[in-house]
Parts: structure tokens; sequence; C-alpha cells
């Protein structure tokens, strides 16, 4: 026999009597609120009152919107750790492009001085104008320019002043003698030229 309308809230008061006391005693035994939530999901939606059944929607609103910023932050995380490890990735491979370029730099240094020496020596000298020009060609393939020029605006970016001379044929500040050239790739400088930069010849 179905159970009287009075009986059924007799025992309702019951069971929230029990609940009250529970949470007043307090300790390791109170009910936490996904423990209340669970009581309530057992039963049937039929059984609930309206208010139980707003209080079941907004629990699992709560539930979903917690959720959803849970997973922005974290593809927030992942986005930020991927660009940073994209930038790290690239600073990398931009110092050790940089480090080999400087090294083979070295090399181009020691055979154009090498045919400064070797004039006397045409055909030796062909030879290293052949292989000069082939590591020149190797370096353009890499978008590697010369820069330094006679005549340029001193600029600390580009050069690097190792002399200063007293001259009237050049304004203050300009670059007057290129004593190893400088390279770039792109806007960025590999290696400044050292040059020598003139200033007024009534200055001491």
């Amino acid at each position: 026999m179905p159970s009287s309308p009075g009986a059924e809230r007799e025992a309702r008061r019951k069971e929230e009597d029990a609940q009250s006391l529970a949470e007043v005693g307090g300790g390791d035994h109170a009910p936490q609120p996904a423990e209340t939530a669970a009581t309530v999901d057992a039963r049937a939606p039929a059984e609930l009152t309206n208010e139980e059944l707003r209080a079941r929607l907004a629990h699992a609103l709560a539930q979903l919107e917690a959720a959803e910023e849970r997973f922005l932050r974290a593809r927030a995380d992942l986005d930020n750790y991927r660009r940073r490890a994209e930038r790290e990735i690239e600073r990398r491979v931009r110092e050790q492009t940089d480090e080999l370029i400087r090294g083979w730099l070295e090399v181009v240094d020691s055979v154009e001085r090498a045919l400064t020496i070797e004039r006397e020596h045409p055909r030796f000298a062909a030879g290293l104008r052949a292989f000069l020009d082939q590591m020149k060609g190797v370096l353009a393939r890499q978008g590697v320019t010369r820069i330094g020029e006679v005549g340029e605006r001193f600029d600390p970016e580009m050069h690097d002043a190792v002399a200063v001379v007293s001259t009237s044929d050049q304004p203050e500040g300009a670059v007057v003698e290129v004593m190893r050239s400088g390279y770039s790739i792109g806007d960025r400088v590999v290696r400044p030229a050292q040059v020598a930069v003139s200033r007024p010849s009534d200055q001491s």
C-alpha cells in the first residue's frame, strides 16, 4: 500500500533532522557538499520538490562552469608553454647558426689576408680567389651579407670602432677605414665591422 502524504513528510523531516545533527557533530563524519548532492541524486526526479530540482540544476551548472574554467585555464597554460618552447628553440637555433657562421667568417678573413700577401704568385692567388668565391657563395645562400663601408656614418649596432683618425676629408663620425668586414643576416648583426672613425683634424 502506498504511504500517505503525512507519512512521507514525517520521513522527510526525520531525514532532515538526522542530517542537521550530523552537521552539528562536525569532525570527519560531517557530510561534505559532494555527499549531500549524491544523496539528492540517488532519488528520482519525480520524488523531488521544485526547490530541490532547482538546487540540483544550480549544482550541475556550477560544476559545468567550474569544469569549463579549468579547461580554459589548462588550454591557456598549454598555449603559453608552446609559445615559450618555440621561442626557446628559435633562440637556440639562431645562436648555433650565428656561431657556425662566425667560425666560417674566420676562414674567409684568413683567405682574404692570404690574397693580400700572395700577389707575387698569380697562380696561387687565383686558386685562393676561386676558393674565396665559393665560400662567399655559401654565405650568400644562407642570407649572410657584408656590412661596413668607408664613408658610412658610424653605427654602434653595426660597427666596432677600434681607431680614431683625424682628417678633414670626412665628416666627424664617418668610417674612414674598415679593418675587418662585418656581416649580418637580415636585420641581425652576426659580427660587427671593425672600423676607424674620423674626427676633425684640429682636435687632439
